[in-house]
C-alpha cells in the first residue's frame, strides 16, 4: 500500500521501480531490518495494466532474509475529470527461503491473494493540483495448523488449514506544489478477522509522509518517512523508503 496513486501504464513494457527501505528504527532488535523490491509494469490496453514484482525482506545484520514474488492486473473502469476508480487482484508468493519445521523438503512458502480497489478525488483533470484517495485491500491467505501427534511419524501428520482473511486501509492526500513535485500525507490500518491467540484483531497502522520529485523526465524519485502508531506494549517506530519509478520507451509504433 504505497503512499502513490495508481496509474495504468502505457502499453507494452513500460515501467520499471524499485525500492529499498529500513524498518523499525525505534523498535526492538528483532523488529528491524531492510526490504528491497522491484517492480516491473505492462501496459495491456489503455485502462489495462498487469504488474510482476518481488523482494526481500531481512534483518538488520543482513543474515536472514525471506523473499516473495508475484503477479497482478489492474483497470480502471471509472475515469473521469475529477474522479477515478481501480479495480484490481495481486498474487503473492511469500516467505520464499523459510527452513520450515515439519519433515525434510516441507515447503513454508505461502499464497496470497489480494483484491483491492483505489477511489481518486482530484482537484485538476491532470492531478497537476491536489486530491484526496482511498485505498482499500483485502487479504486472503492460509495457515498452516498441521500437526504430527506426539508417538507418531511424518506419515500420521495431521493436515489442517485455516484462511486468515484481513482488509487494509490507506486515505491519503497529495498537492502538487510546482510541476515536477508532489507532496502526500496518509494513514493506514489493518483488521484481521481470523486472528490467533496472541495476534491482534486490529492494527492502528501509522501515519506517513511522502515527497516525489521528477528529476529527468522519464525518472521519478520516491521517498517516503512512516512513523507506526505504538499499541498496548510497542514501541515507537520509524521506517524510512526510497525509491523510484522509470519510465520506459514502449518501442511500439
Amino acid at each position: 500500500m504505497a503512499l502513490d496513486t495508481l496509474e495504468p501504464f502505457d502499453i507494452g513494457v513500460t515501467d520499471f521501480e524499485g525500492y529499498f527501505a529500513y524498518i523499525g528504527a525505534g523498535k526492538e532488535e528483532l523488529e528491524r531490518g531492510f526490504n528491497a523490491e522491484f517492480l516491473l509494469g505492462i501496459g495491456i490496453l489503455s485502462r489495462l495494466s498487469g504488474q510482476l514484482y518481488g523482494g526481500a525482506d531481512s534483518n538488520e545484520n543482513l543474515s536472514e532474509a525471506l523473499g516473495f514474488f508475484g503477479f497482478g492486473i489492474f483497470g480502471t473502469p471509472v475515469d473521469t475529470n475529477h474522479f477515478d476508480l481501480d479495480l484490481g487482484v495481486n498474487f503473492t508468493i511469500g516467505n520464499l527461503g523459510a527452513a520450515g519445521d515439519g519433515p525434510a523438503g516441507h515447503a513454508q512458502a505461502e499464497f496470497t491473494v489480494e483484491p483491492y480497489l483505489e477511489m481518486n478525488l482530484d482537484s485538476d483533470p491532470d492531478m497537476s493540483g491536489y486530491g484526496l484517495f482511498l485505498v482499500v485491500e483485502a487479504t486472503l491467505g492460509g495457515q498452516d495448523n498441521s500437526y504430527i501427534p506426539p508417538g507418531t511419524s511424518p506419515a500420521d501428520e495431521i493436515r489442517a488449514f485455516r484462511l486468515t482473511p484481513g482488509t487494509g486501509f490507506l486515505i491519503a492526500g497529495y498537492w502538487r506544489p510546482a510541476e515536477r513535485h508532489e507532496l502526500l500525507l496518509g494513514y493506514d490500518m489493518y483488521f484481521n478477522y481470523n486472528a490467533s491467540a496472541g495476534e491482534r484483531v486490529t492494527d492502528v497502522g501509522g501515519i506517513s509522509l511522502g515527497y516525489n520529485v521528477i528529476l529527468l523526465d522519464p525518472l521519478e524519485l520516491i521517498t517516503e518517512v512512516y512513523f507506526d502508531i505504538p499499541q498496548e506494549d510497542d514501541n515507537f517506530g520509524v521506517d524510512f523508503f526510497i525509491g523510484f519509478i522509470a519510465t520506459l520507451p514502449s518501442f511500439l509504433p
